[in-house]
Order: structure tokens, then C-alpha cells, then sequence
């Protein structure tokens, strides 16, 4: 591993349930590419972690799925939210080492140069800086736009890397309340934000995390017009954002394959360093190319859907005054 930053000074935190065989290949694969690094598994009570060449096992107590409302036939939404939140961060606490990895358990690490791509973006903006150094994350799942309107404060929970305090900062959140069931409210759909949209699981991560220093919240998954700009500077100063075929190579179950179903949707590496070159007046080389059929499928999506969901969003929020 070339790079400035030694294996043993990064240790591995592989949270979730146990997936035998799967879980088996994640650690041999970091046990190749990082060989001096320690490995820390993070996972339930009563798991079989038998045959998984770990440094340490953490066994937690299972909060269980959070209800964050219910569907007009009165069934629960369930996420994992405080699952991977206390298998995370127990994880971490347990970490000795300078840098940390946070990494799924259903995940196969196929690459290292988001090692170097860590030492790679100096320039930051204090206002904006929440952590000492930023965090390198992947492009997966992470979703600038949806239904032609952007989308603050969605990025991916699947990947980080970084200094141990900064990941600890951000994983050491307060766990969700479920949410009440609402008699009242029989046969429709309520949540946490009704009757507005509800958030996504990520927003509502990375919004946990923000309000600690800033005086971040969302009423719904669309936000305010402010709460865009605002996540672009989040983002830009406490991230990197890498491309998982590019840098990371994360091997994942089918089941969590990521979707295109428009271009530019979901965030992407050359997408993170436009940003970049926007925030500091600097070249990282992204093509015009990009940039235009970036602003093109935009354009294209917002007239094809965007409008209509806006003035539908417009709508719910006036009936609310």
C-alpha cells in the first residue's frame, strides 16, 4: 500500500449482523490489502462469529427496528437507523489507533487508494469544517436529486474513512425515538414529518450529526432553498466523495446494488470535485464535457418531473400556514 499513512495505523470496524460466508470474505480481504491493520468486529449478542480472523469482537445489545410512522393500512415503516448507529459507534470507541475504517459487514473491500486520495484535497472553509480532517465516503447511495428536485444532506452511510475522533464525531449521535402512533391519524399515512415528506435514513444521519455545531433541521426531505447551498458546503468541506468502481471497489449483495435510473441522480466523483473547484477557485481537472451533460440531464429532468413535484411540494407546505 503506498501511501503516508501506515496499515497499523488504521484499524478496520466491520459493524452489522454477521453474514457468515460474507462476512468471512470482508475480513480476509482487508486482512490482504492492509495486513498490519487490526480488525474490529461490531456486532449483536449470540452472533457465531467462529472462523472470522478478527483482533477483537464486540458483541452489543440489539435496539431493535425504529418506527418512523405508518402506511395508510396502518402497518409500521421500520429502518435500521439505531442498529447501525450503536453497533457503529461501539465499534469505534473501541478503536486504538490514529485512523479508522468504517465498514459494513455485508461489504468486500476490494481497493486502497482511498488511502491517498485522503491526503489528496487540502483546501477547506473553517466556517464550514467540522472535522479536523475530512472523511472519505463513496459516491454510493449518496443522492444529489430525485424526481427532478435536489436533495440536501443525503450521503452515504455505507463507507468512511478517516481519523478516529472525526469518525467518532460523527457516528455519536443521539439514538432515534420511534415514532407514536397517531389514532387521530387512522388510515392515512403519518411519520415523522407529516404531513410533510418524510426524510431518508441518511438525511437524517448526517442532519444528527450537523446539528451539533450548526443549527441544521428538515421538515421534509426536500428542505429548504438555504439547506441546498448548505449542503454543498457540508459536503465539499467535510468530505470526499469517492467513486465505488473507481477507488473503493466495494463487492456488495444484489440486494444493494445502486440503481441509475436517470443520470447525475446520485453524486459521483467527478461531480464531488466540480464542487471542489467551485468552493476554491482551483483546477482538479473535470471536463467541460461533464459539466455540460451534467446541466443538461438537470435541465431535462426538472422540466420532465421537477416542476410538477415542486408545485405538489408548494402545495402541502401552503395547506400547513
Amino acid at each position: 500500500m503506498k501511501s503516508a499513512i501506515a496499515s497499523s495505523d488504521i484499524t478496520f470496524v466491520i459493524q452489522g449482523p454477521i453474514f457468515p460466508e460474507i462476512t468471512r470474505q470482508s475480513v480476509q480481504a482487508v486482512r490482504e490489502l492492509f495486513p498490519e491493520s487490526p480488525i474490529i468486529i461490531s456486532t449483536w449478542e449470540e452472533s457465531d462469529v467462529r472462523g472470522l480472523n478478527a483482533n477483537q469482537v464486540i458483541f452489543n445489545e440489539d435496539p431493535g427496528t425504529t418506527i418512523v410512522g405508518y402506511k395508510r393500512d396502518d402497518s409500521p415503516i421500520c429502518i435500521n437507523i439505531n442498529r447501525q448507529l450503536r453497533n457503529t459507534l461501539n465499534g469505534l470507541k473501541a478503536v486504538k489507533t490514529q485512523y479508522a475504517v468504517k465498514l459494513r459487514s455485508d461489504n468486500i473491500l476490494g481497493g486502497t487508494k482511498f488511502v491517498s486520495e485522503f491526503l489528496s484535497y487540502p483546501e477547506r472553509d473553517s466556517k464550514y469544517s467540522l472535522f479536523k480532517q475530512r472523511i472519505v465516503t463513496t459516491t454510493f447511495y449518496a443522492k444529489e436529486q430525485t424526481k427532478g428536485i435536489s436533495i440536501p444532506y443525503f450521503v452515504s452511510d455505507f463507507f468512511h474513512f478517516g481519523l478516529t475522533e472525526d469518525l467518532l464525531a460523527l457516528w455519536d449521535i443521539p439514538e432515534f425515538k420511534p415514532y407514536q402512533y397517531n389514532e387521530e391519524l387512522r388510515g392515512q399515512r403519518q411519520h415523522w414529518q407529516s404531513p410533510y415528506r418524510l426524510i431518508h435514513t441518511e438525511q437524517a444521519m448526517w442532519v444528527g450529526f450537523l446539528a451539533k455545531y450548526h443549527n441544521v433541521y428538515l421538515n421534509d426531505e426536500y428542505g429548504r432553498e438555504c439547506d441546498i447551498a448548505d449542503s454543498y458546503q457540508f459536503i465539499v468541506n467535510n468530505l470526499i466523495m469517492l467513486d465505488n468502481s473507481q477507488s473503493l471497489n466495494l463487492k456488495v449483495q444484489k440486494r444493494l446494488e445502486q440503481p441509475n435510473p436517470f443520470p447525475y441522480e446520485f453524486y459521483s466523483q467527478e461531480r464531488w470535485k466540480w464542487l471542489y473547484e467551485q468552493q476554491f477557485g482551483t483546477s482538479l481537472n473535470v471536463s467541460s464535457t461533464f459539466k455540460l451533460t451534467w446541466y443538461l440531464a438537470r435541465i431535462y429532468k426538472f422540466l420532465h418531473k421537477g416542476i410538477g413535484n415542486m408545485l405538489k411540494t408548494y402545495f402541502i407546505r401552503l395547506r400547513q400556514r
